[in-house]
C-alpha cells in the first residue's frame, strides 16, 4: 500500500512518528504513545467520504460513551457546542447502523459470531471496511477501508488505552487522538486532522471502545 497519496512536503512539517520505544509495551501492556501536540491537514481527503471530511484544518469533536449508551448500543458525534453530527444505533453483536444529521444512514457495520470480522457496508451494500478480528489485548486496534480519494485499501490503526489517551493512525501518520474530556464526564475528546473523514475515525473509535470494553469484562470474568 503506497503512503505516496499525501505530498511529502505537507505531512512531514506536521507528522509525528512514534517514538523508538513506541512499538513496546509498558509494564501494564500499554502501548507508549508518541507526544504529538498538533495534528496535519492533507492535501486530499482520506476517508469514506470526501463529504465528512474538511479541509479547514483539524477539529476537536465530542464522543458520548456513557454506560447507558453503552448498553443501547447507541453513541453520538458532536461538536463543541454539542450539536450532533452523526449517531450510531445498534446492540453490540446485532450490528451497527450509522447515521448522519438528517437521519439517513451512511454506514452500516456488523460483525461475524464465529471470527468475530466486523465489516461496514455503504448503504448500496459495498464492502468499505474491515476491522481486523486479531486485534491485540483491547490496546489495538487496525483495519482497513477503502479510500475515497484513491479507491485503494488503506491501512488505519488505533492504540492506547480507552480510558486514559488513545491515538489513530493512517498508514502510520497520526491523524487522530482522543482523550477524556473531564475526569468525571462521560464524554470523549475527538481530536481529527484536517481532511480526515469524522465518519471512519468515529466508527474505529466505537469499534476500539467496544474491544477495550469486552477485554476488561474477560479479565474480570476470569480474575
Amino acid at each position: 500500500m503506497s503512503k505516496s497519496t499525501y505530498n511529502d512536503t505537507d505531512v512531514n512539517d506536521s507528522k509525528t512518528d512514534l517514538t523508538k520505544d513506541s512499538d513496546a509495551s509498558t509494564s501494564s501492556g500499554v502501548p507508549v504513545l508518541s507526544s504529538a501536540s498538533g495534528l496535519p491537514t492533507y492535501p486530499q481527503p482520506a476517508g469514506f467520504d470526501a463529504k465528512f471530511c474538511s479541509s479547514a484544518g483539524p477539529r476537536t469533536l465530542l464522543m458520548d460513551t456513557s454506560r447507558m449508551n453503552f448498553i443501547s448500543g447507541h453513541y453520538n458525534l458532536m461538536d463543541e457546542e454539542e450539536n450532533i453530527l452523526l449517531k450510531s444505533d445498534g446492540k453490540i453483536g446485532h450490528g451497527k447502523s450509522y447515521t448522519d444529521e438528517s437521519g439517513a444512514e451512511v454506514l452500516h457495520t456488523s460483525t461475524g459470531i464465529g471470527n468475530r470480522k466486523t465489516v461496514g457496508k455503504l448503504p448500496d451494500g459495498r464492502e468499505i471496511f474491515w476491522v481486523k478480528p486479531d486485534n491485540w489485548g483491547g490496546y489495538q486496534f487496525a483495519a482497513e477501508f477503502i479510500d475515497c480519494s484513491t479507491q485503494a485499501r488503506r491501512d488505519i490503526m488505533m492504540k492506547g488505552n480507552w480510558r486514559e489517551k488513545s491515538e489513530i493512525y493512517i498508514d502510520g501518520n497520526i491523524v487522530g487522538r482522543v482523550t477524556k474530556e473531564k475526569f468525571w464526564s462521560s464524554k470523549r475528546r475527538l481530536e481529527v486532522a484536517g481532511n480526515v473523514d469524522i465518519l471512519l475515525i468515529f466508527a474505529c473509535a466505537i469499534c476500539f471502545k467496544v474491544l477495550c470494553d469486552d477485554t476488561q469484562a474477560n479479565f474480570a470474568a476470569i480474575t
